[in-house]
């Protein structure tokens, strides 16, 4: 195949008006996912390519934030991100061209992949604000067709554009989670200086999670006394089939049994069968849910529970939350790390009378 430029000579002024374009058709994107069908709609119309890809990293990390394809998906490898060709351009600040994968010898392991599945040629340029690293986006070719110098700039001045929209997007996104939590706060701070009973407290917190996280519901489960079971002591769930309620009995499953051993956070889906015992995997799919994320509660007097918050769609949970001994750490969402020390505190109350008339007879002999 030949290599002449897909894009045509062309003064900068026709160059420039094309960026403006495309920067126009990106700022009125509203989700990641819609920037990414953008950009290679846009893309297409000046290049032929086969795959776009978008890869956005956490900050300060090298786990991958979001992969997003705008056009004709493929799998990745499981490589260090060390290892990936999305790295080298990160870390070097400008586009790195492969123009035949058969001759490329900087990446062997991913060199390996890209012969497997017929990768041709690929370019990977880097989204970089002058405060941040935020990733890459990459283009395909299945046929080797180096791309031209023309093409190279063309796209790097794209990647700037690309960045600036994205960080906007991202500090937007983060501004309104952290307003969205400050108003729950605010909300259960109101509810928690209210005489509720636990339960009618609870339900209250895991209505206003479900709002603020955007789940289809969220349980909060305490261990029943009687049993190896935990029972539903808590549910908001406003478009359930009535599966899923409040004093079911049901036994933890394996996702729970490491959420409460480890007490991390774990993310489960449906299609993950080895997560799942055949009791709660009944119930999760009765409900039409496709993941759930498990949540451990460290309460007084020996006891534990777990709150849930459950999902049509595959979740994408930060995995980084820390937790400790004694309950949820700082890095795991207040609203969540609330619900903790709620549990706990009024657990604590409710299963310490002996102690509560001791300190009652004290009183009344001063």
């Amino acid at each position: 195949m030949g290599t002449d430029p897909i894009i045509a000579p062309q003064c900068d002024s026709h160059r420039y008006e094309a960026v403006v374009r495309i920067s126009e058709a990106i700022a009125a994107c509203r989700e990641p996912e819609q920037l990414a069908t953008t950009l290679a709609d846009e893309i297409g119309k000046f290049l032929n390519f086969d795959h776009l890809y978008l890869v956005v990293l956490k900050e300060n990390s090298k786990e991958i934030e979001y992969l997003l394809w705008g056009k004709s998906p493929i799998p990745l490898p499981d490589l260090p991100m060390e290892e990936l060709p999305t790295w080298a351009a990160i870390n070097r600040g400008d586009p790195q061209h492969t123009p035949d994968w058969d001759a490329e010898e900087r990446f062997p392991r991913f060199k390996e992949y890209a012969k497997k599945i017929g990768i041709g040629s690929s370019i990977r340029v880097p989204l970089i604000t002058p405060y941040r690293r935020l990733g890459v986006f990459g283009i395909i070719r299945d046929l080797v067709n180096p791309f031209s110098e023309e093409e190279i700039g063309f796209l790097g001045l794209i990647g700037r554009v690309v960045a600036f929209a994205l960080d906007d997007d991202l500090n937007l996104r983060r501004a309104q989670h952290q307003n969205d939590q400050l108003q729950l706060l605010l909300a259960l701070t109101n509810r928690i200086t209210s005489n509720l009973e636990l339960r009618d407290l609870l339900r209250a917190v895991a209505a206003n999670i479900r709002e603020v996280i955007h789940a289809e519901g969220v349980t909060v489960s305490l261990q029943d006394a009687a049993s190896e079971k935990f029972r539903v002591f808590a549910i908001d769930f406003p478009h359930g089939k009535g599966v899923l309620k409040e004093e079911l009995l049901v036994r933890p499953s394996t996702a729970v049994k490491k959420a409460l051993e480890t007490l991390r956070p774990v993310v489960s889906h449906t299609c993950d069968g080895n997560e799942l015992v055949s009791e709660a995997s009944d119930i999760v799919v009765a409900e039409g849910l496709r993941a759930y994320c498990s949540i451990p509660l460290v309460i007084a007097a020996g006891r534990s529970g777990f709150s849930q918050f459950y999902a049509r769609r595959r979740l994408r949970f930060r995995r980084e939350t820390s937790i400790s001994s004694t309950g949820l750490q700082a890095r795991l969402p207040s609203p969540l790390k609330m619900l903790v020390h709620i549990t706990r505190f009024r657990n604590s109350k409710t299963s310490s009378p002996r102690r509560s008339s001791i300190s009652k007879k004290k009183s009344a002999a001063r």
